[in-house]
């Protein structure tokens, strides 16, 4: 597309329409002057309503993810994406996909290509992308792998866990120690996954299908009910998209909407939360110290007072003892 001078007068947002329908708009506006004589008011007549409106086939939205492993742009969404998911719950359903496919007659096909036990295998052109095609496929086919492994046990959410944890490791492999560190404090059988990677090229080869049919035309994508989201990839912003598919908007999609199990994701607000019952173990601590000091106090006070009452007491029945008696002897003298 070549600028003809009228590129400045473009200002974001705009909409391109086809040159068909353009002509309708302005045959709109012709037919409105010919029956108006005020050629101003007449084009008040055409509006126009656009609209970027969701499927709605139920009141439970199923989205995808589509990503290429090890993309630091894709671990940024995710971890992003882990809070919102947790709070919209079992109201939504979440698959994460995988973008490498199989390529027969590669010559001019963009991206990184490499062949793998006799099938070459290509992943996205991602700059400064430190993977060869090889080893994101086995990352690839792992990260499935793990989700159908929690899915199979009804900890699908768990995957979120994996992949962010996955983020902060700098790992170049799928036997690097960092990864093996987290399958195990996961607690990831082995033994299933090994079984799910002998399925590596039916898996990929599925996956080429799903992202052919999906239309998915660049990576890291979203896609919600079966329909591509081309806006900002911003996990608020696919958040508010995923609200408007459903046909009655749950209330966790409400601005005002405050739930434990959405906070039992976000690790600062454990940390806020955990200084405030922190604060007030150490504030009780201190009140019964002090309470116990203070008694302790008061009761040594009582002590010494009345041990000091009870010398005075006693000083005073010796002094009248003493009077008494020399009151005696000087009785019996002048005697």
């Amino acid at each position: 597309m070549v600028d003809d001078g009228t590129g400045v007068d473009v200002t974001i947002p705009t909409v391109l329409i086809s040159k068909s329908d353009g002509q309708l708009i302005k045959n709109a506006v012709l037919e409105a002057e010919k029956n108006n004589e005020d050629a101003l008011r007449a084009k008040e007549f055409v509006v126009l309503l656009m609209d970027f409106a969701l499927p709605k086939p139920d009141d439970r939205v199923e989205y995808d993810i589509w990503y290429t492993s090890g993309d630091t742009r894709a671990f940024k969404f995710i971890k992003q994406m882990q809070s919102y998911n947790s709070r919209l719950g079992s109201h939504v359903l979440m698959t994460p996909h995988t973008v490498v496919w199989m390529c027969r007659n590669c010559k001019g096909v963009p991206g990184n290509c490499e062949n793998v036990e006799g099938i070459v295998y290509c992943i996205p052109p991602i700059p400064d992308f430190p993977f060869s095609a090889a080893d994101t496929l086995d990352m690839a086919v792992e990260e499935l792998c793990i989700y159908n492994f929690f899915k199979n046990k009804d900890k699908a959410r768990s995957w979120w866990t994996y992949m962010t944890k996955l983020s902060e490791c700098n790992y170049s492999s799928v036997n690097d120690p960092c990864v093996k560190k987290i399958k195990r404090e996961m607690k990831i059988d082995a033994k299933d996954l090994e079984q799910c990677r002998v399925m590596k090229a039916s898996t990929i080869f599925d996956e080429f299908i799903a992202w052919q049919m999906a239309g998915v035309p660049y990576s890291p994508a979203v896609v919600i009910n079966n329909k591509v989201y081309r806006g900002s990839l911003d996990a608020e912003h696919v958040f508010q998209s995923i609200c408007a598919g459903f046909n009655v908007t749950p209330s966790v999609c409400h601005p005002d909407y405050v739930a434990t199990e959405y906070f039992s994701s976000n690790a600062t607000t454990w940390k806020l939360l955990g200084l405030v019952l922190a604060a007030i173990l150490i504030n009780l601590m201190v009140i019964l110290c002090y309470r116990r000091y203070a008694r302790r106090e008061i009761k040594e006070e009582m002590q010494t007072q009345i041990s000091s009452i009870m010398t005075n007491y006693f000083l005073m029945n010796d002094n009248k003892a003493t009077q008494a008696t020399t009151s005696v002897m000087s009785t019996e003298e002048h005697s």
